[in-house]
């Protein structure tokens, strides 16, 4: 436990940098401008479409940038060293690494759905109070099971793994089979009714499906962090 505590303590101190405040500020940025774009293309459904965008594009996106920032570019095995070095266990650094970065990553994805219900909101979407809490805590489970898959992938290839599982992710995450089922996107596009549950998986099963996910990539990272 106190190797983690260590790597978490690492992790947020390397994510408290101005490349951190750089990608929040283009993510910020690319979900105004989507939510506006949405809205102004029709009020009718632009909530849905926003949010589309922001669960789709933005948060597995920033999600990479703030793995990549916490477990620096050459993955986690490698970020856990300066630490590793000294006795501390490589393998609960990284999961303090990766648990810092899934954290971050499930407070800022919470800020960017709540952000993105308000701007794209009009008199004609369902409550805003509803769809903001619904969408704020959806957010909070993409952050982190999209923390950890990044995590994991940044154990492979020298950290550049996390861009290959980011493309696994893409292009078949949204299938209604056994293989979305296993990835974040298509949980989280059932869970904000935008698209067929993977499997035909009821609410609750996604919602355990996504916390499960980031339990066991977070131990499957430090597993493959090394000891």
């Amino acid at each position: 436990m106190r190797g983690v505590l260590l790597g978490a303590q690492l992790g947020l101190a390397r994510l408290r940098h101005r490349r951190t405040a750089t990608a929040l500020l283009l993510a910020f940025a690319v979900t105004i401008a989507g939510a506006w774009i949405e809205l102004a293309a029709s009020s009718l459904g632009a909530v849905d479409r926003a949010l589309a965008g922001t669960f789709r594009v933005v948060i597995p996106l920033l999600s990479l940038a703030l793995v990549s920032r916490a477990g620096t570019a050459e993955g986690m095995a490698a970020g856990a060293y300066p630490l590793a070095r000294y006795g501390v266990p490589r393998f609960a650094v990284a999961i303090g690494l990766a648990s810092s970065a899934a954290v971050f990553t499930a407070f800022a994805s919470a800020v960017l759905a709540a952000l993105t219900v308000v701007l794209a909101h009009s008199p004609a979407a369902p409550p805003l109070a509803r769809d903001l809490l619904l969408s704020s805590w959806i957010g909070v489970l993409a952050g982190l099971a999209y923390a950890a898959w990044l995590s994991f992938g940044s154990t492979y290839l020298r950290g550049r793994g996390r861009w290959l599982l980011l493309a696994i992710d893409f292009f078949i995450g949204g299938s209604t089979g056994l293989a979305g089922a296993l990835l974040p996107r298509a949980h989280t596009g059932s869970l904000l009714a935008l698209s067929p549950a993977p499997l035909a998986l009821p609410a609750p099963a996604s919602i355990a499906a996504l916390l499960a996910m980031t339990a066991l990539l977070l131990l499957a990272t430090g597993s493959r962090a090394g000891r």
